[in-house]
């Protein structure tokens, strides 16, 4: 209907999200639409998060602001979660080729796993099955001083489910998203 209503429903579900009791992380996670979108998702991000509801926001690799945005958040000490990106923007504001997005997602994790980020309080969450790049996100956790549960990785439920079974036996927290 309008952003202001938008704002004042989410904000009466986070705060009861907040007030339940119940184990393990209770978190609202605000995902990312097109790039139209990302500027006022973050500030109602922000908004939530100080207003102390427990909420998180995706980020996506292939907006060229998303390194602005993930400093910033990793400042903040949020819970980001990370993905490639599913829309096409213009070469001004993206990144279009795929490499590309790939290089940004490993440069915007090392931002999420800095000793910065984890000192301010930050809770990386990984949307990806590339395994290559869990790999590499598990060593950098692990030489900047982030155990095991600080962090996750999220998958696809149904993809890779092998992977899933792996990393989780490992030690590695994995959250399966099931959207519908």
């Amino acid at each position: 209907i309008d952003d202001e209503f938008g704002a004042n429903n989410i904000m009466r579900i986070a705060k009861a999200i907040r007030e339940k009791t119940v184990s393990g992380r209770k978190t609202l996670m605000l995902d990312m639409e097109d790039e139209d979108y990302v500027q006022r998702t973050i500030e109602l991000h922000n908004s939530l998060a100080d207003a102390a509801c427990p909420v998180a926001i995706t980020i996506q690799a292939y907006l060229r602001r998303s390194e602005v945005d993930v400093r910033a958040l990793a400042k903040r000490g949020a819970m980001v979660r990370l993905v490639k990106g599913a829309f096409v923007g213009s070469p001004q504001t993206a990144f279009t080729a795929r490499h590309e997005i790939d290089a940004n997602y490993r440069r915007l994790a090392s931002l999420m796993l800095s000793t910065e980020a984890r000192e301010a309080g930050a809770y990386p969450v990984f949307g990806t099955h590339d395994e290559k790049i869990i790999a590499a996100l598990r060593e950098e956790a692990r030489d900047n001083g982030w155990m095991p549960g600080t962090y996750e990785v999220e998958m696809l439920f149904g993809v890779r489910p092998i992977l899933q079974q792996s990393l989780a036996a490992d030690g590695c927290s994995v959250r399966l998203y099931l959207p519908f």
